[in-house]
C-alpha cells in the first residue's frame, strides 16, 4: 500500500481506473472498507504511483551514462562508462575513476557523440551519432533518442554542433549535468 498520496494528476487518473477495476469485480457500489480492501490487495507502492519514478527518458539517460567506451590510457585500453568520462572531463573524477587525463576523457566522449560544453555543466548529445545508436541497439530507444532526451528536466534542442572530426557535425540535444 502506498504511504504518501500520489501527485494530483496521477491521483485523478488512478481513482478513475480503480473505480473501473472495482466495477468489474462487483455489481454494487463500493463502501469505503471494500474500496480500501480492494486497493490493499493490489499491493501498490509509492514508486508505482509516481509518474516520474520510472520515466522513460531517465531510463534511457542512465543507460547512456552507464554504457562503456574503450579508452586508451596508460598503454592499454580500458572500458569506462560515459558518465564517468564526462565527470573526468569536467574535473570531477570520482575516487574510483581510472587514470584518464581530462583532455583524453573529453576527446573520447566527444568522438562518441557527447560534447561537454565550455560551461562544464551541459553536454551536447548528438542526435545521429553511430556510437550512440550502437549503445541503444536492442533497447526501446534505437532511433530518435534526441526527442526522448528533450523530456529530461532542463534539456533543450541545440543547433548543429561539430564533434571534432570530418562528417561529425550533427544537431544535438543539450542536457544539463547538474
Amino acid at each position: 500500500m502506498f504511504t504518501s498520496p500520489p501527485v494530483s494528476s496521477a491521483g485523478d487518473q488512478l481513482g478513475t481506473l480503480l473505480a473501473g477495476a472495482f466495477a468489474f469485480h462487483s455489481d454494487g457500489a463500493a463502501t469505503f472498507d471494500q474500496a480500501m480492501q480492494f486497493i490493499q490487495a493490489l499491493d501498490l507502492r509509492d514508486d508505482d504511483l509516481d509518474p516520474t519514478a520510472h520515466a522513460d527518458e531517465q531510463k534511457m539517460w542512465r543507460h547512456l551514462m552507464q554504457s562503456k567506451l574503450r579508452v586508451n590510457a596508460g598503454g592499454g585500453g580500458i572500458d569506462v562508462p560515459v558518465g564517468m568520462l564526462l565527470d573526468i572531463a569536467r574535473g570531477r573524477a570520482p575516487s574510483n575513476a581510472p587514470a584518464v587525463p581530462e583532455e583524453v576523457a573529453a576527446r573520447e566522449a566527444m568522438a562518441a557523440g557527447f560534447r561537454l560544453l565550455d560551461d562544464g555543466h551541459t553536454v551536447a548529445v548528438s542526435n545521429t551519432a553511430l556510437a550512440i545508436q550502437g549503445m541503444l541497439k536492442g533497447t526501446a530507444w534505437p532511433n530518435e533518442w534526441g526527442r526522448v532526451l528533450r523530456r529530461l528536466p532542463g534539456a533543450r534542442p541545440g543547433g548543429a554542433t561539430s564533434f571534432g572530426y570530418q562528417g561529425s557535425t550533427a544537431r544535438v540535444t543539450l542536457v544539463p549535468l547538474d
